[in-house]
């Protein structure tokens, strides 16, 4: 007699569900979210402040978090917040710095008061701002604002000219005409006469970490 033996057939798997779709949306929206940012403060169309933006970016991820506590996978959303939570530090130590101004070196060299722009603002790299070809009436003052995240700020002015520097630097050193000043939490406020009837330039810069210089 023929024994016929019906072979065993496992049954398929489950599908494979997504095991945080909560965390890759999160993480989709807040990309976009603090790109468009990004665009409109970069267009002039608002002032953004991305001490305030970066805080409720990582209160959002921190509350994704406690909502997906039982998924047990929890990748994009805690790469997102070692992402956001140095440059929350950054911004939050250095406020006056953009920490995504750009990357890169960057040199400006303005012929007229009515070429310069409202703020020169850089992430990281070196930034050159040559002020030398910058005819300043006699009594007039020029205000001057420029920051870099992590680099060099060197601003090269013309001689003669009178100046109003303030200057910081979260880490590292300031100089300016020669007198250098370094270490953490530097703060520089100095005023160079300038020759008789000169006009005067009104320097505000910052540097988050790294070196500023003022020479003629």
């Amino acid at each position: 007699m023929t024994t016929v033996t019906t072979p065993r057939v496992d049954p398929a798997p489950p599908p494979v569900r997504d095991r945080q779709p909560l965390g890759r949306v999160l993480f989709g929206t807040l990309l976009m979210l603090l790109g468009g940012a990004w665009l409109l403060d970069a267009s002039g169309a608002f002032d953004l402040r991305w001490t305030t933006a970066l805080s409720v970016a990582l209160i959002a991820v921190g509350v994704a978090l406690l909502a997906t506590a039982r998924s047990g996978y929890h990748g994009s959303l805690v790469f997102l917040g070692f992402v956001l939570t140095p440059l929350l530090v950054f911004s939050s130590v250095v406020p006056s710095v953009n920490p995504v101004g750009g990357v890169g070196e960057r040199v400006y060299a303005p012929s007229s008061v009515a070429a310069l722009d409202d703020e020169y603002e850089l992430g990281a790299g070196p930034l050159h701002l040559d002020l030398r070809d910058i005819a300043v009436a006699p009594g007039q003052e020029v205000p001057v604002k420029a920051s870099v995240g992590a680099g060099e700020l060197t601003v090269r002015v013309p001689e003669g000219v009178a100046l109003d520097v303030s200057a910081s630097s979260g880490a590292g050193e300031v100089t300016v005409l020669g007198k250098t000043r370094s270490g953490l939490g530097v703060e520089v406020s100095d005023t160079v006469a300038g020759s008789e009837g000169a006009g005067r330039f009104v320097l505000e810069l910052s540097v988050g970490f790294g070196a500023i210089e003022v020479t003629r």
